[in-house]
């Protein structure tokens, strides 16, 4: 039995024709743009949900952070500076009673003691809330980060602190003595004694408010630095964002005393090198050849 194979072989030259091959490449070509078209389109509308979801989350930490922020303020300027000034002030006249008295031909002196027995009540702040955006919801820098964890150790020092001191104001209160130099300003007596637990709560809690000033204020100034990135890259992507919130102007607060030197954690913040933006690096690179060009 003979096998004409002419038909087949005319069918494949066919089509394998030029023509042919064109077309199917056009089609494979067609067939992939259209798949990578769709791919593309997919990308970009996941890259906005997920900015749009970061920026919302970067713009409830600054409410956050700012928040937290002015709540140590204003404990600071009503109650603990307050606090810590009579306090200050009661332990020098104290002292300058103590010196008159013993002064060659000095009359016998009594010092009344003018204890502060108000009780403090800490402020509830939402600082676990802040620490879900930041470690869950956003993307946040190193400084950022260690600010955060930071503050929150502080918060609940300060915590411990102000309790421990309603305890001994408890105390005082009760007593049948009341408060005394010994124990409530930290004074030795004839025997050397005496009792530094009030006096160092005291410090703690002033500086421990300066702490979750501090921190916050860190916390605050990056979160902002990333919300500034986020805001740029969504109106690049055509987003909703409205206009750039301005920084916090802490001028007023900075004016009555209330924030602490900068200095005071230049040892902590040292730890911390600024990572660059693409920006900027080109720019530095751009201007150290530029330096090398002139040299």
């Amino acid at each position: 039995m003979s096998f004409d194979a002419k038909p087949i072989a005319d069918a494949l030259t066919k089509l394998l024709s030029a023509d042919n091959i064109v077309l199917l490449l056009a089609t494979l070509v067609a067939a992939g743009g259209g798949a990578w078209a769709v791919q593309s389109v997919m990308n970009k509308k996941e890259r906005r949900s997920e900015l749009r979801k970061e920026l919302n989350a970067t713009t409830a930490s600054m409410v956050l952070s700012y928040s937290i922020r002015n709540t140590f303020l204003n404990m600071k300027q009503d109650l603990v500076r307050p606090l810590r000034n009579r306090y200050v002030a009661e332990k020098q006249a104290f002292d300058q009673a103590v010196a008159e008295a013993k002064k060659p031909g000095a009359a016998r002196i009594v010092h009344e003691i003018k204890a502060d027995l108000q009780t403090l009540t800490m402020p509830r702040t939402p600082i676990e809330t802040l620490e879900r955006h930041v470690f869950e919801k956003m993307t946040l820098n190193s400084r950022g980060q260690a600010a955060v964890l930071t503050l929150s150790g502080s918060i609940d020092t300060l915590r411990e602190a102000v309790a421990f001191r309603n305890k001994l104001v408890d105390e005082f209160r009760t007593s049948p003595g009341g408060a005394d130099a010994r124990t409530y300003l930290g004074t030795p007596d004839e025997r050397g004694v005496f009792d530094g637990r009030y006096s160092s709560t005291v410090e703690a809690i002033y500086s421990k408010t300066d702490d979750c000033i501090a921190f916050s204020g860190f916390a605050l100034e990056d979160i902002y630095e990333r919300y500034k990135r986020l805001h740029a890259r969504g109106r690049q992507l055509r987003l909703p964002v409205g206009p750039m919130a301005p920084p916090v102007d802490w001028a007023k607060a900075e004016g009555a005393g209330l924030i602490p030197p900068a200095d005071q954690y230049k040892s902590w913040s040292s730890g911390f090198r600024k990572v660059e933006t693409w920006s900027e690096r080109v720019k530095r690179r751009v201007w150290e050849f530029l330096k090398s060009i002139v040299r």
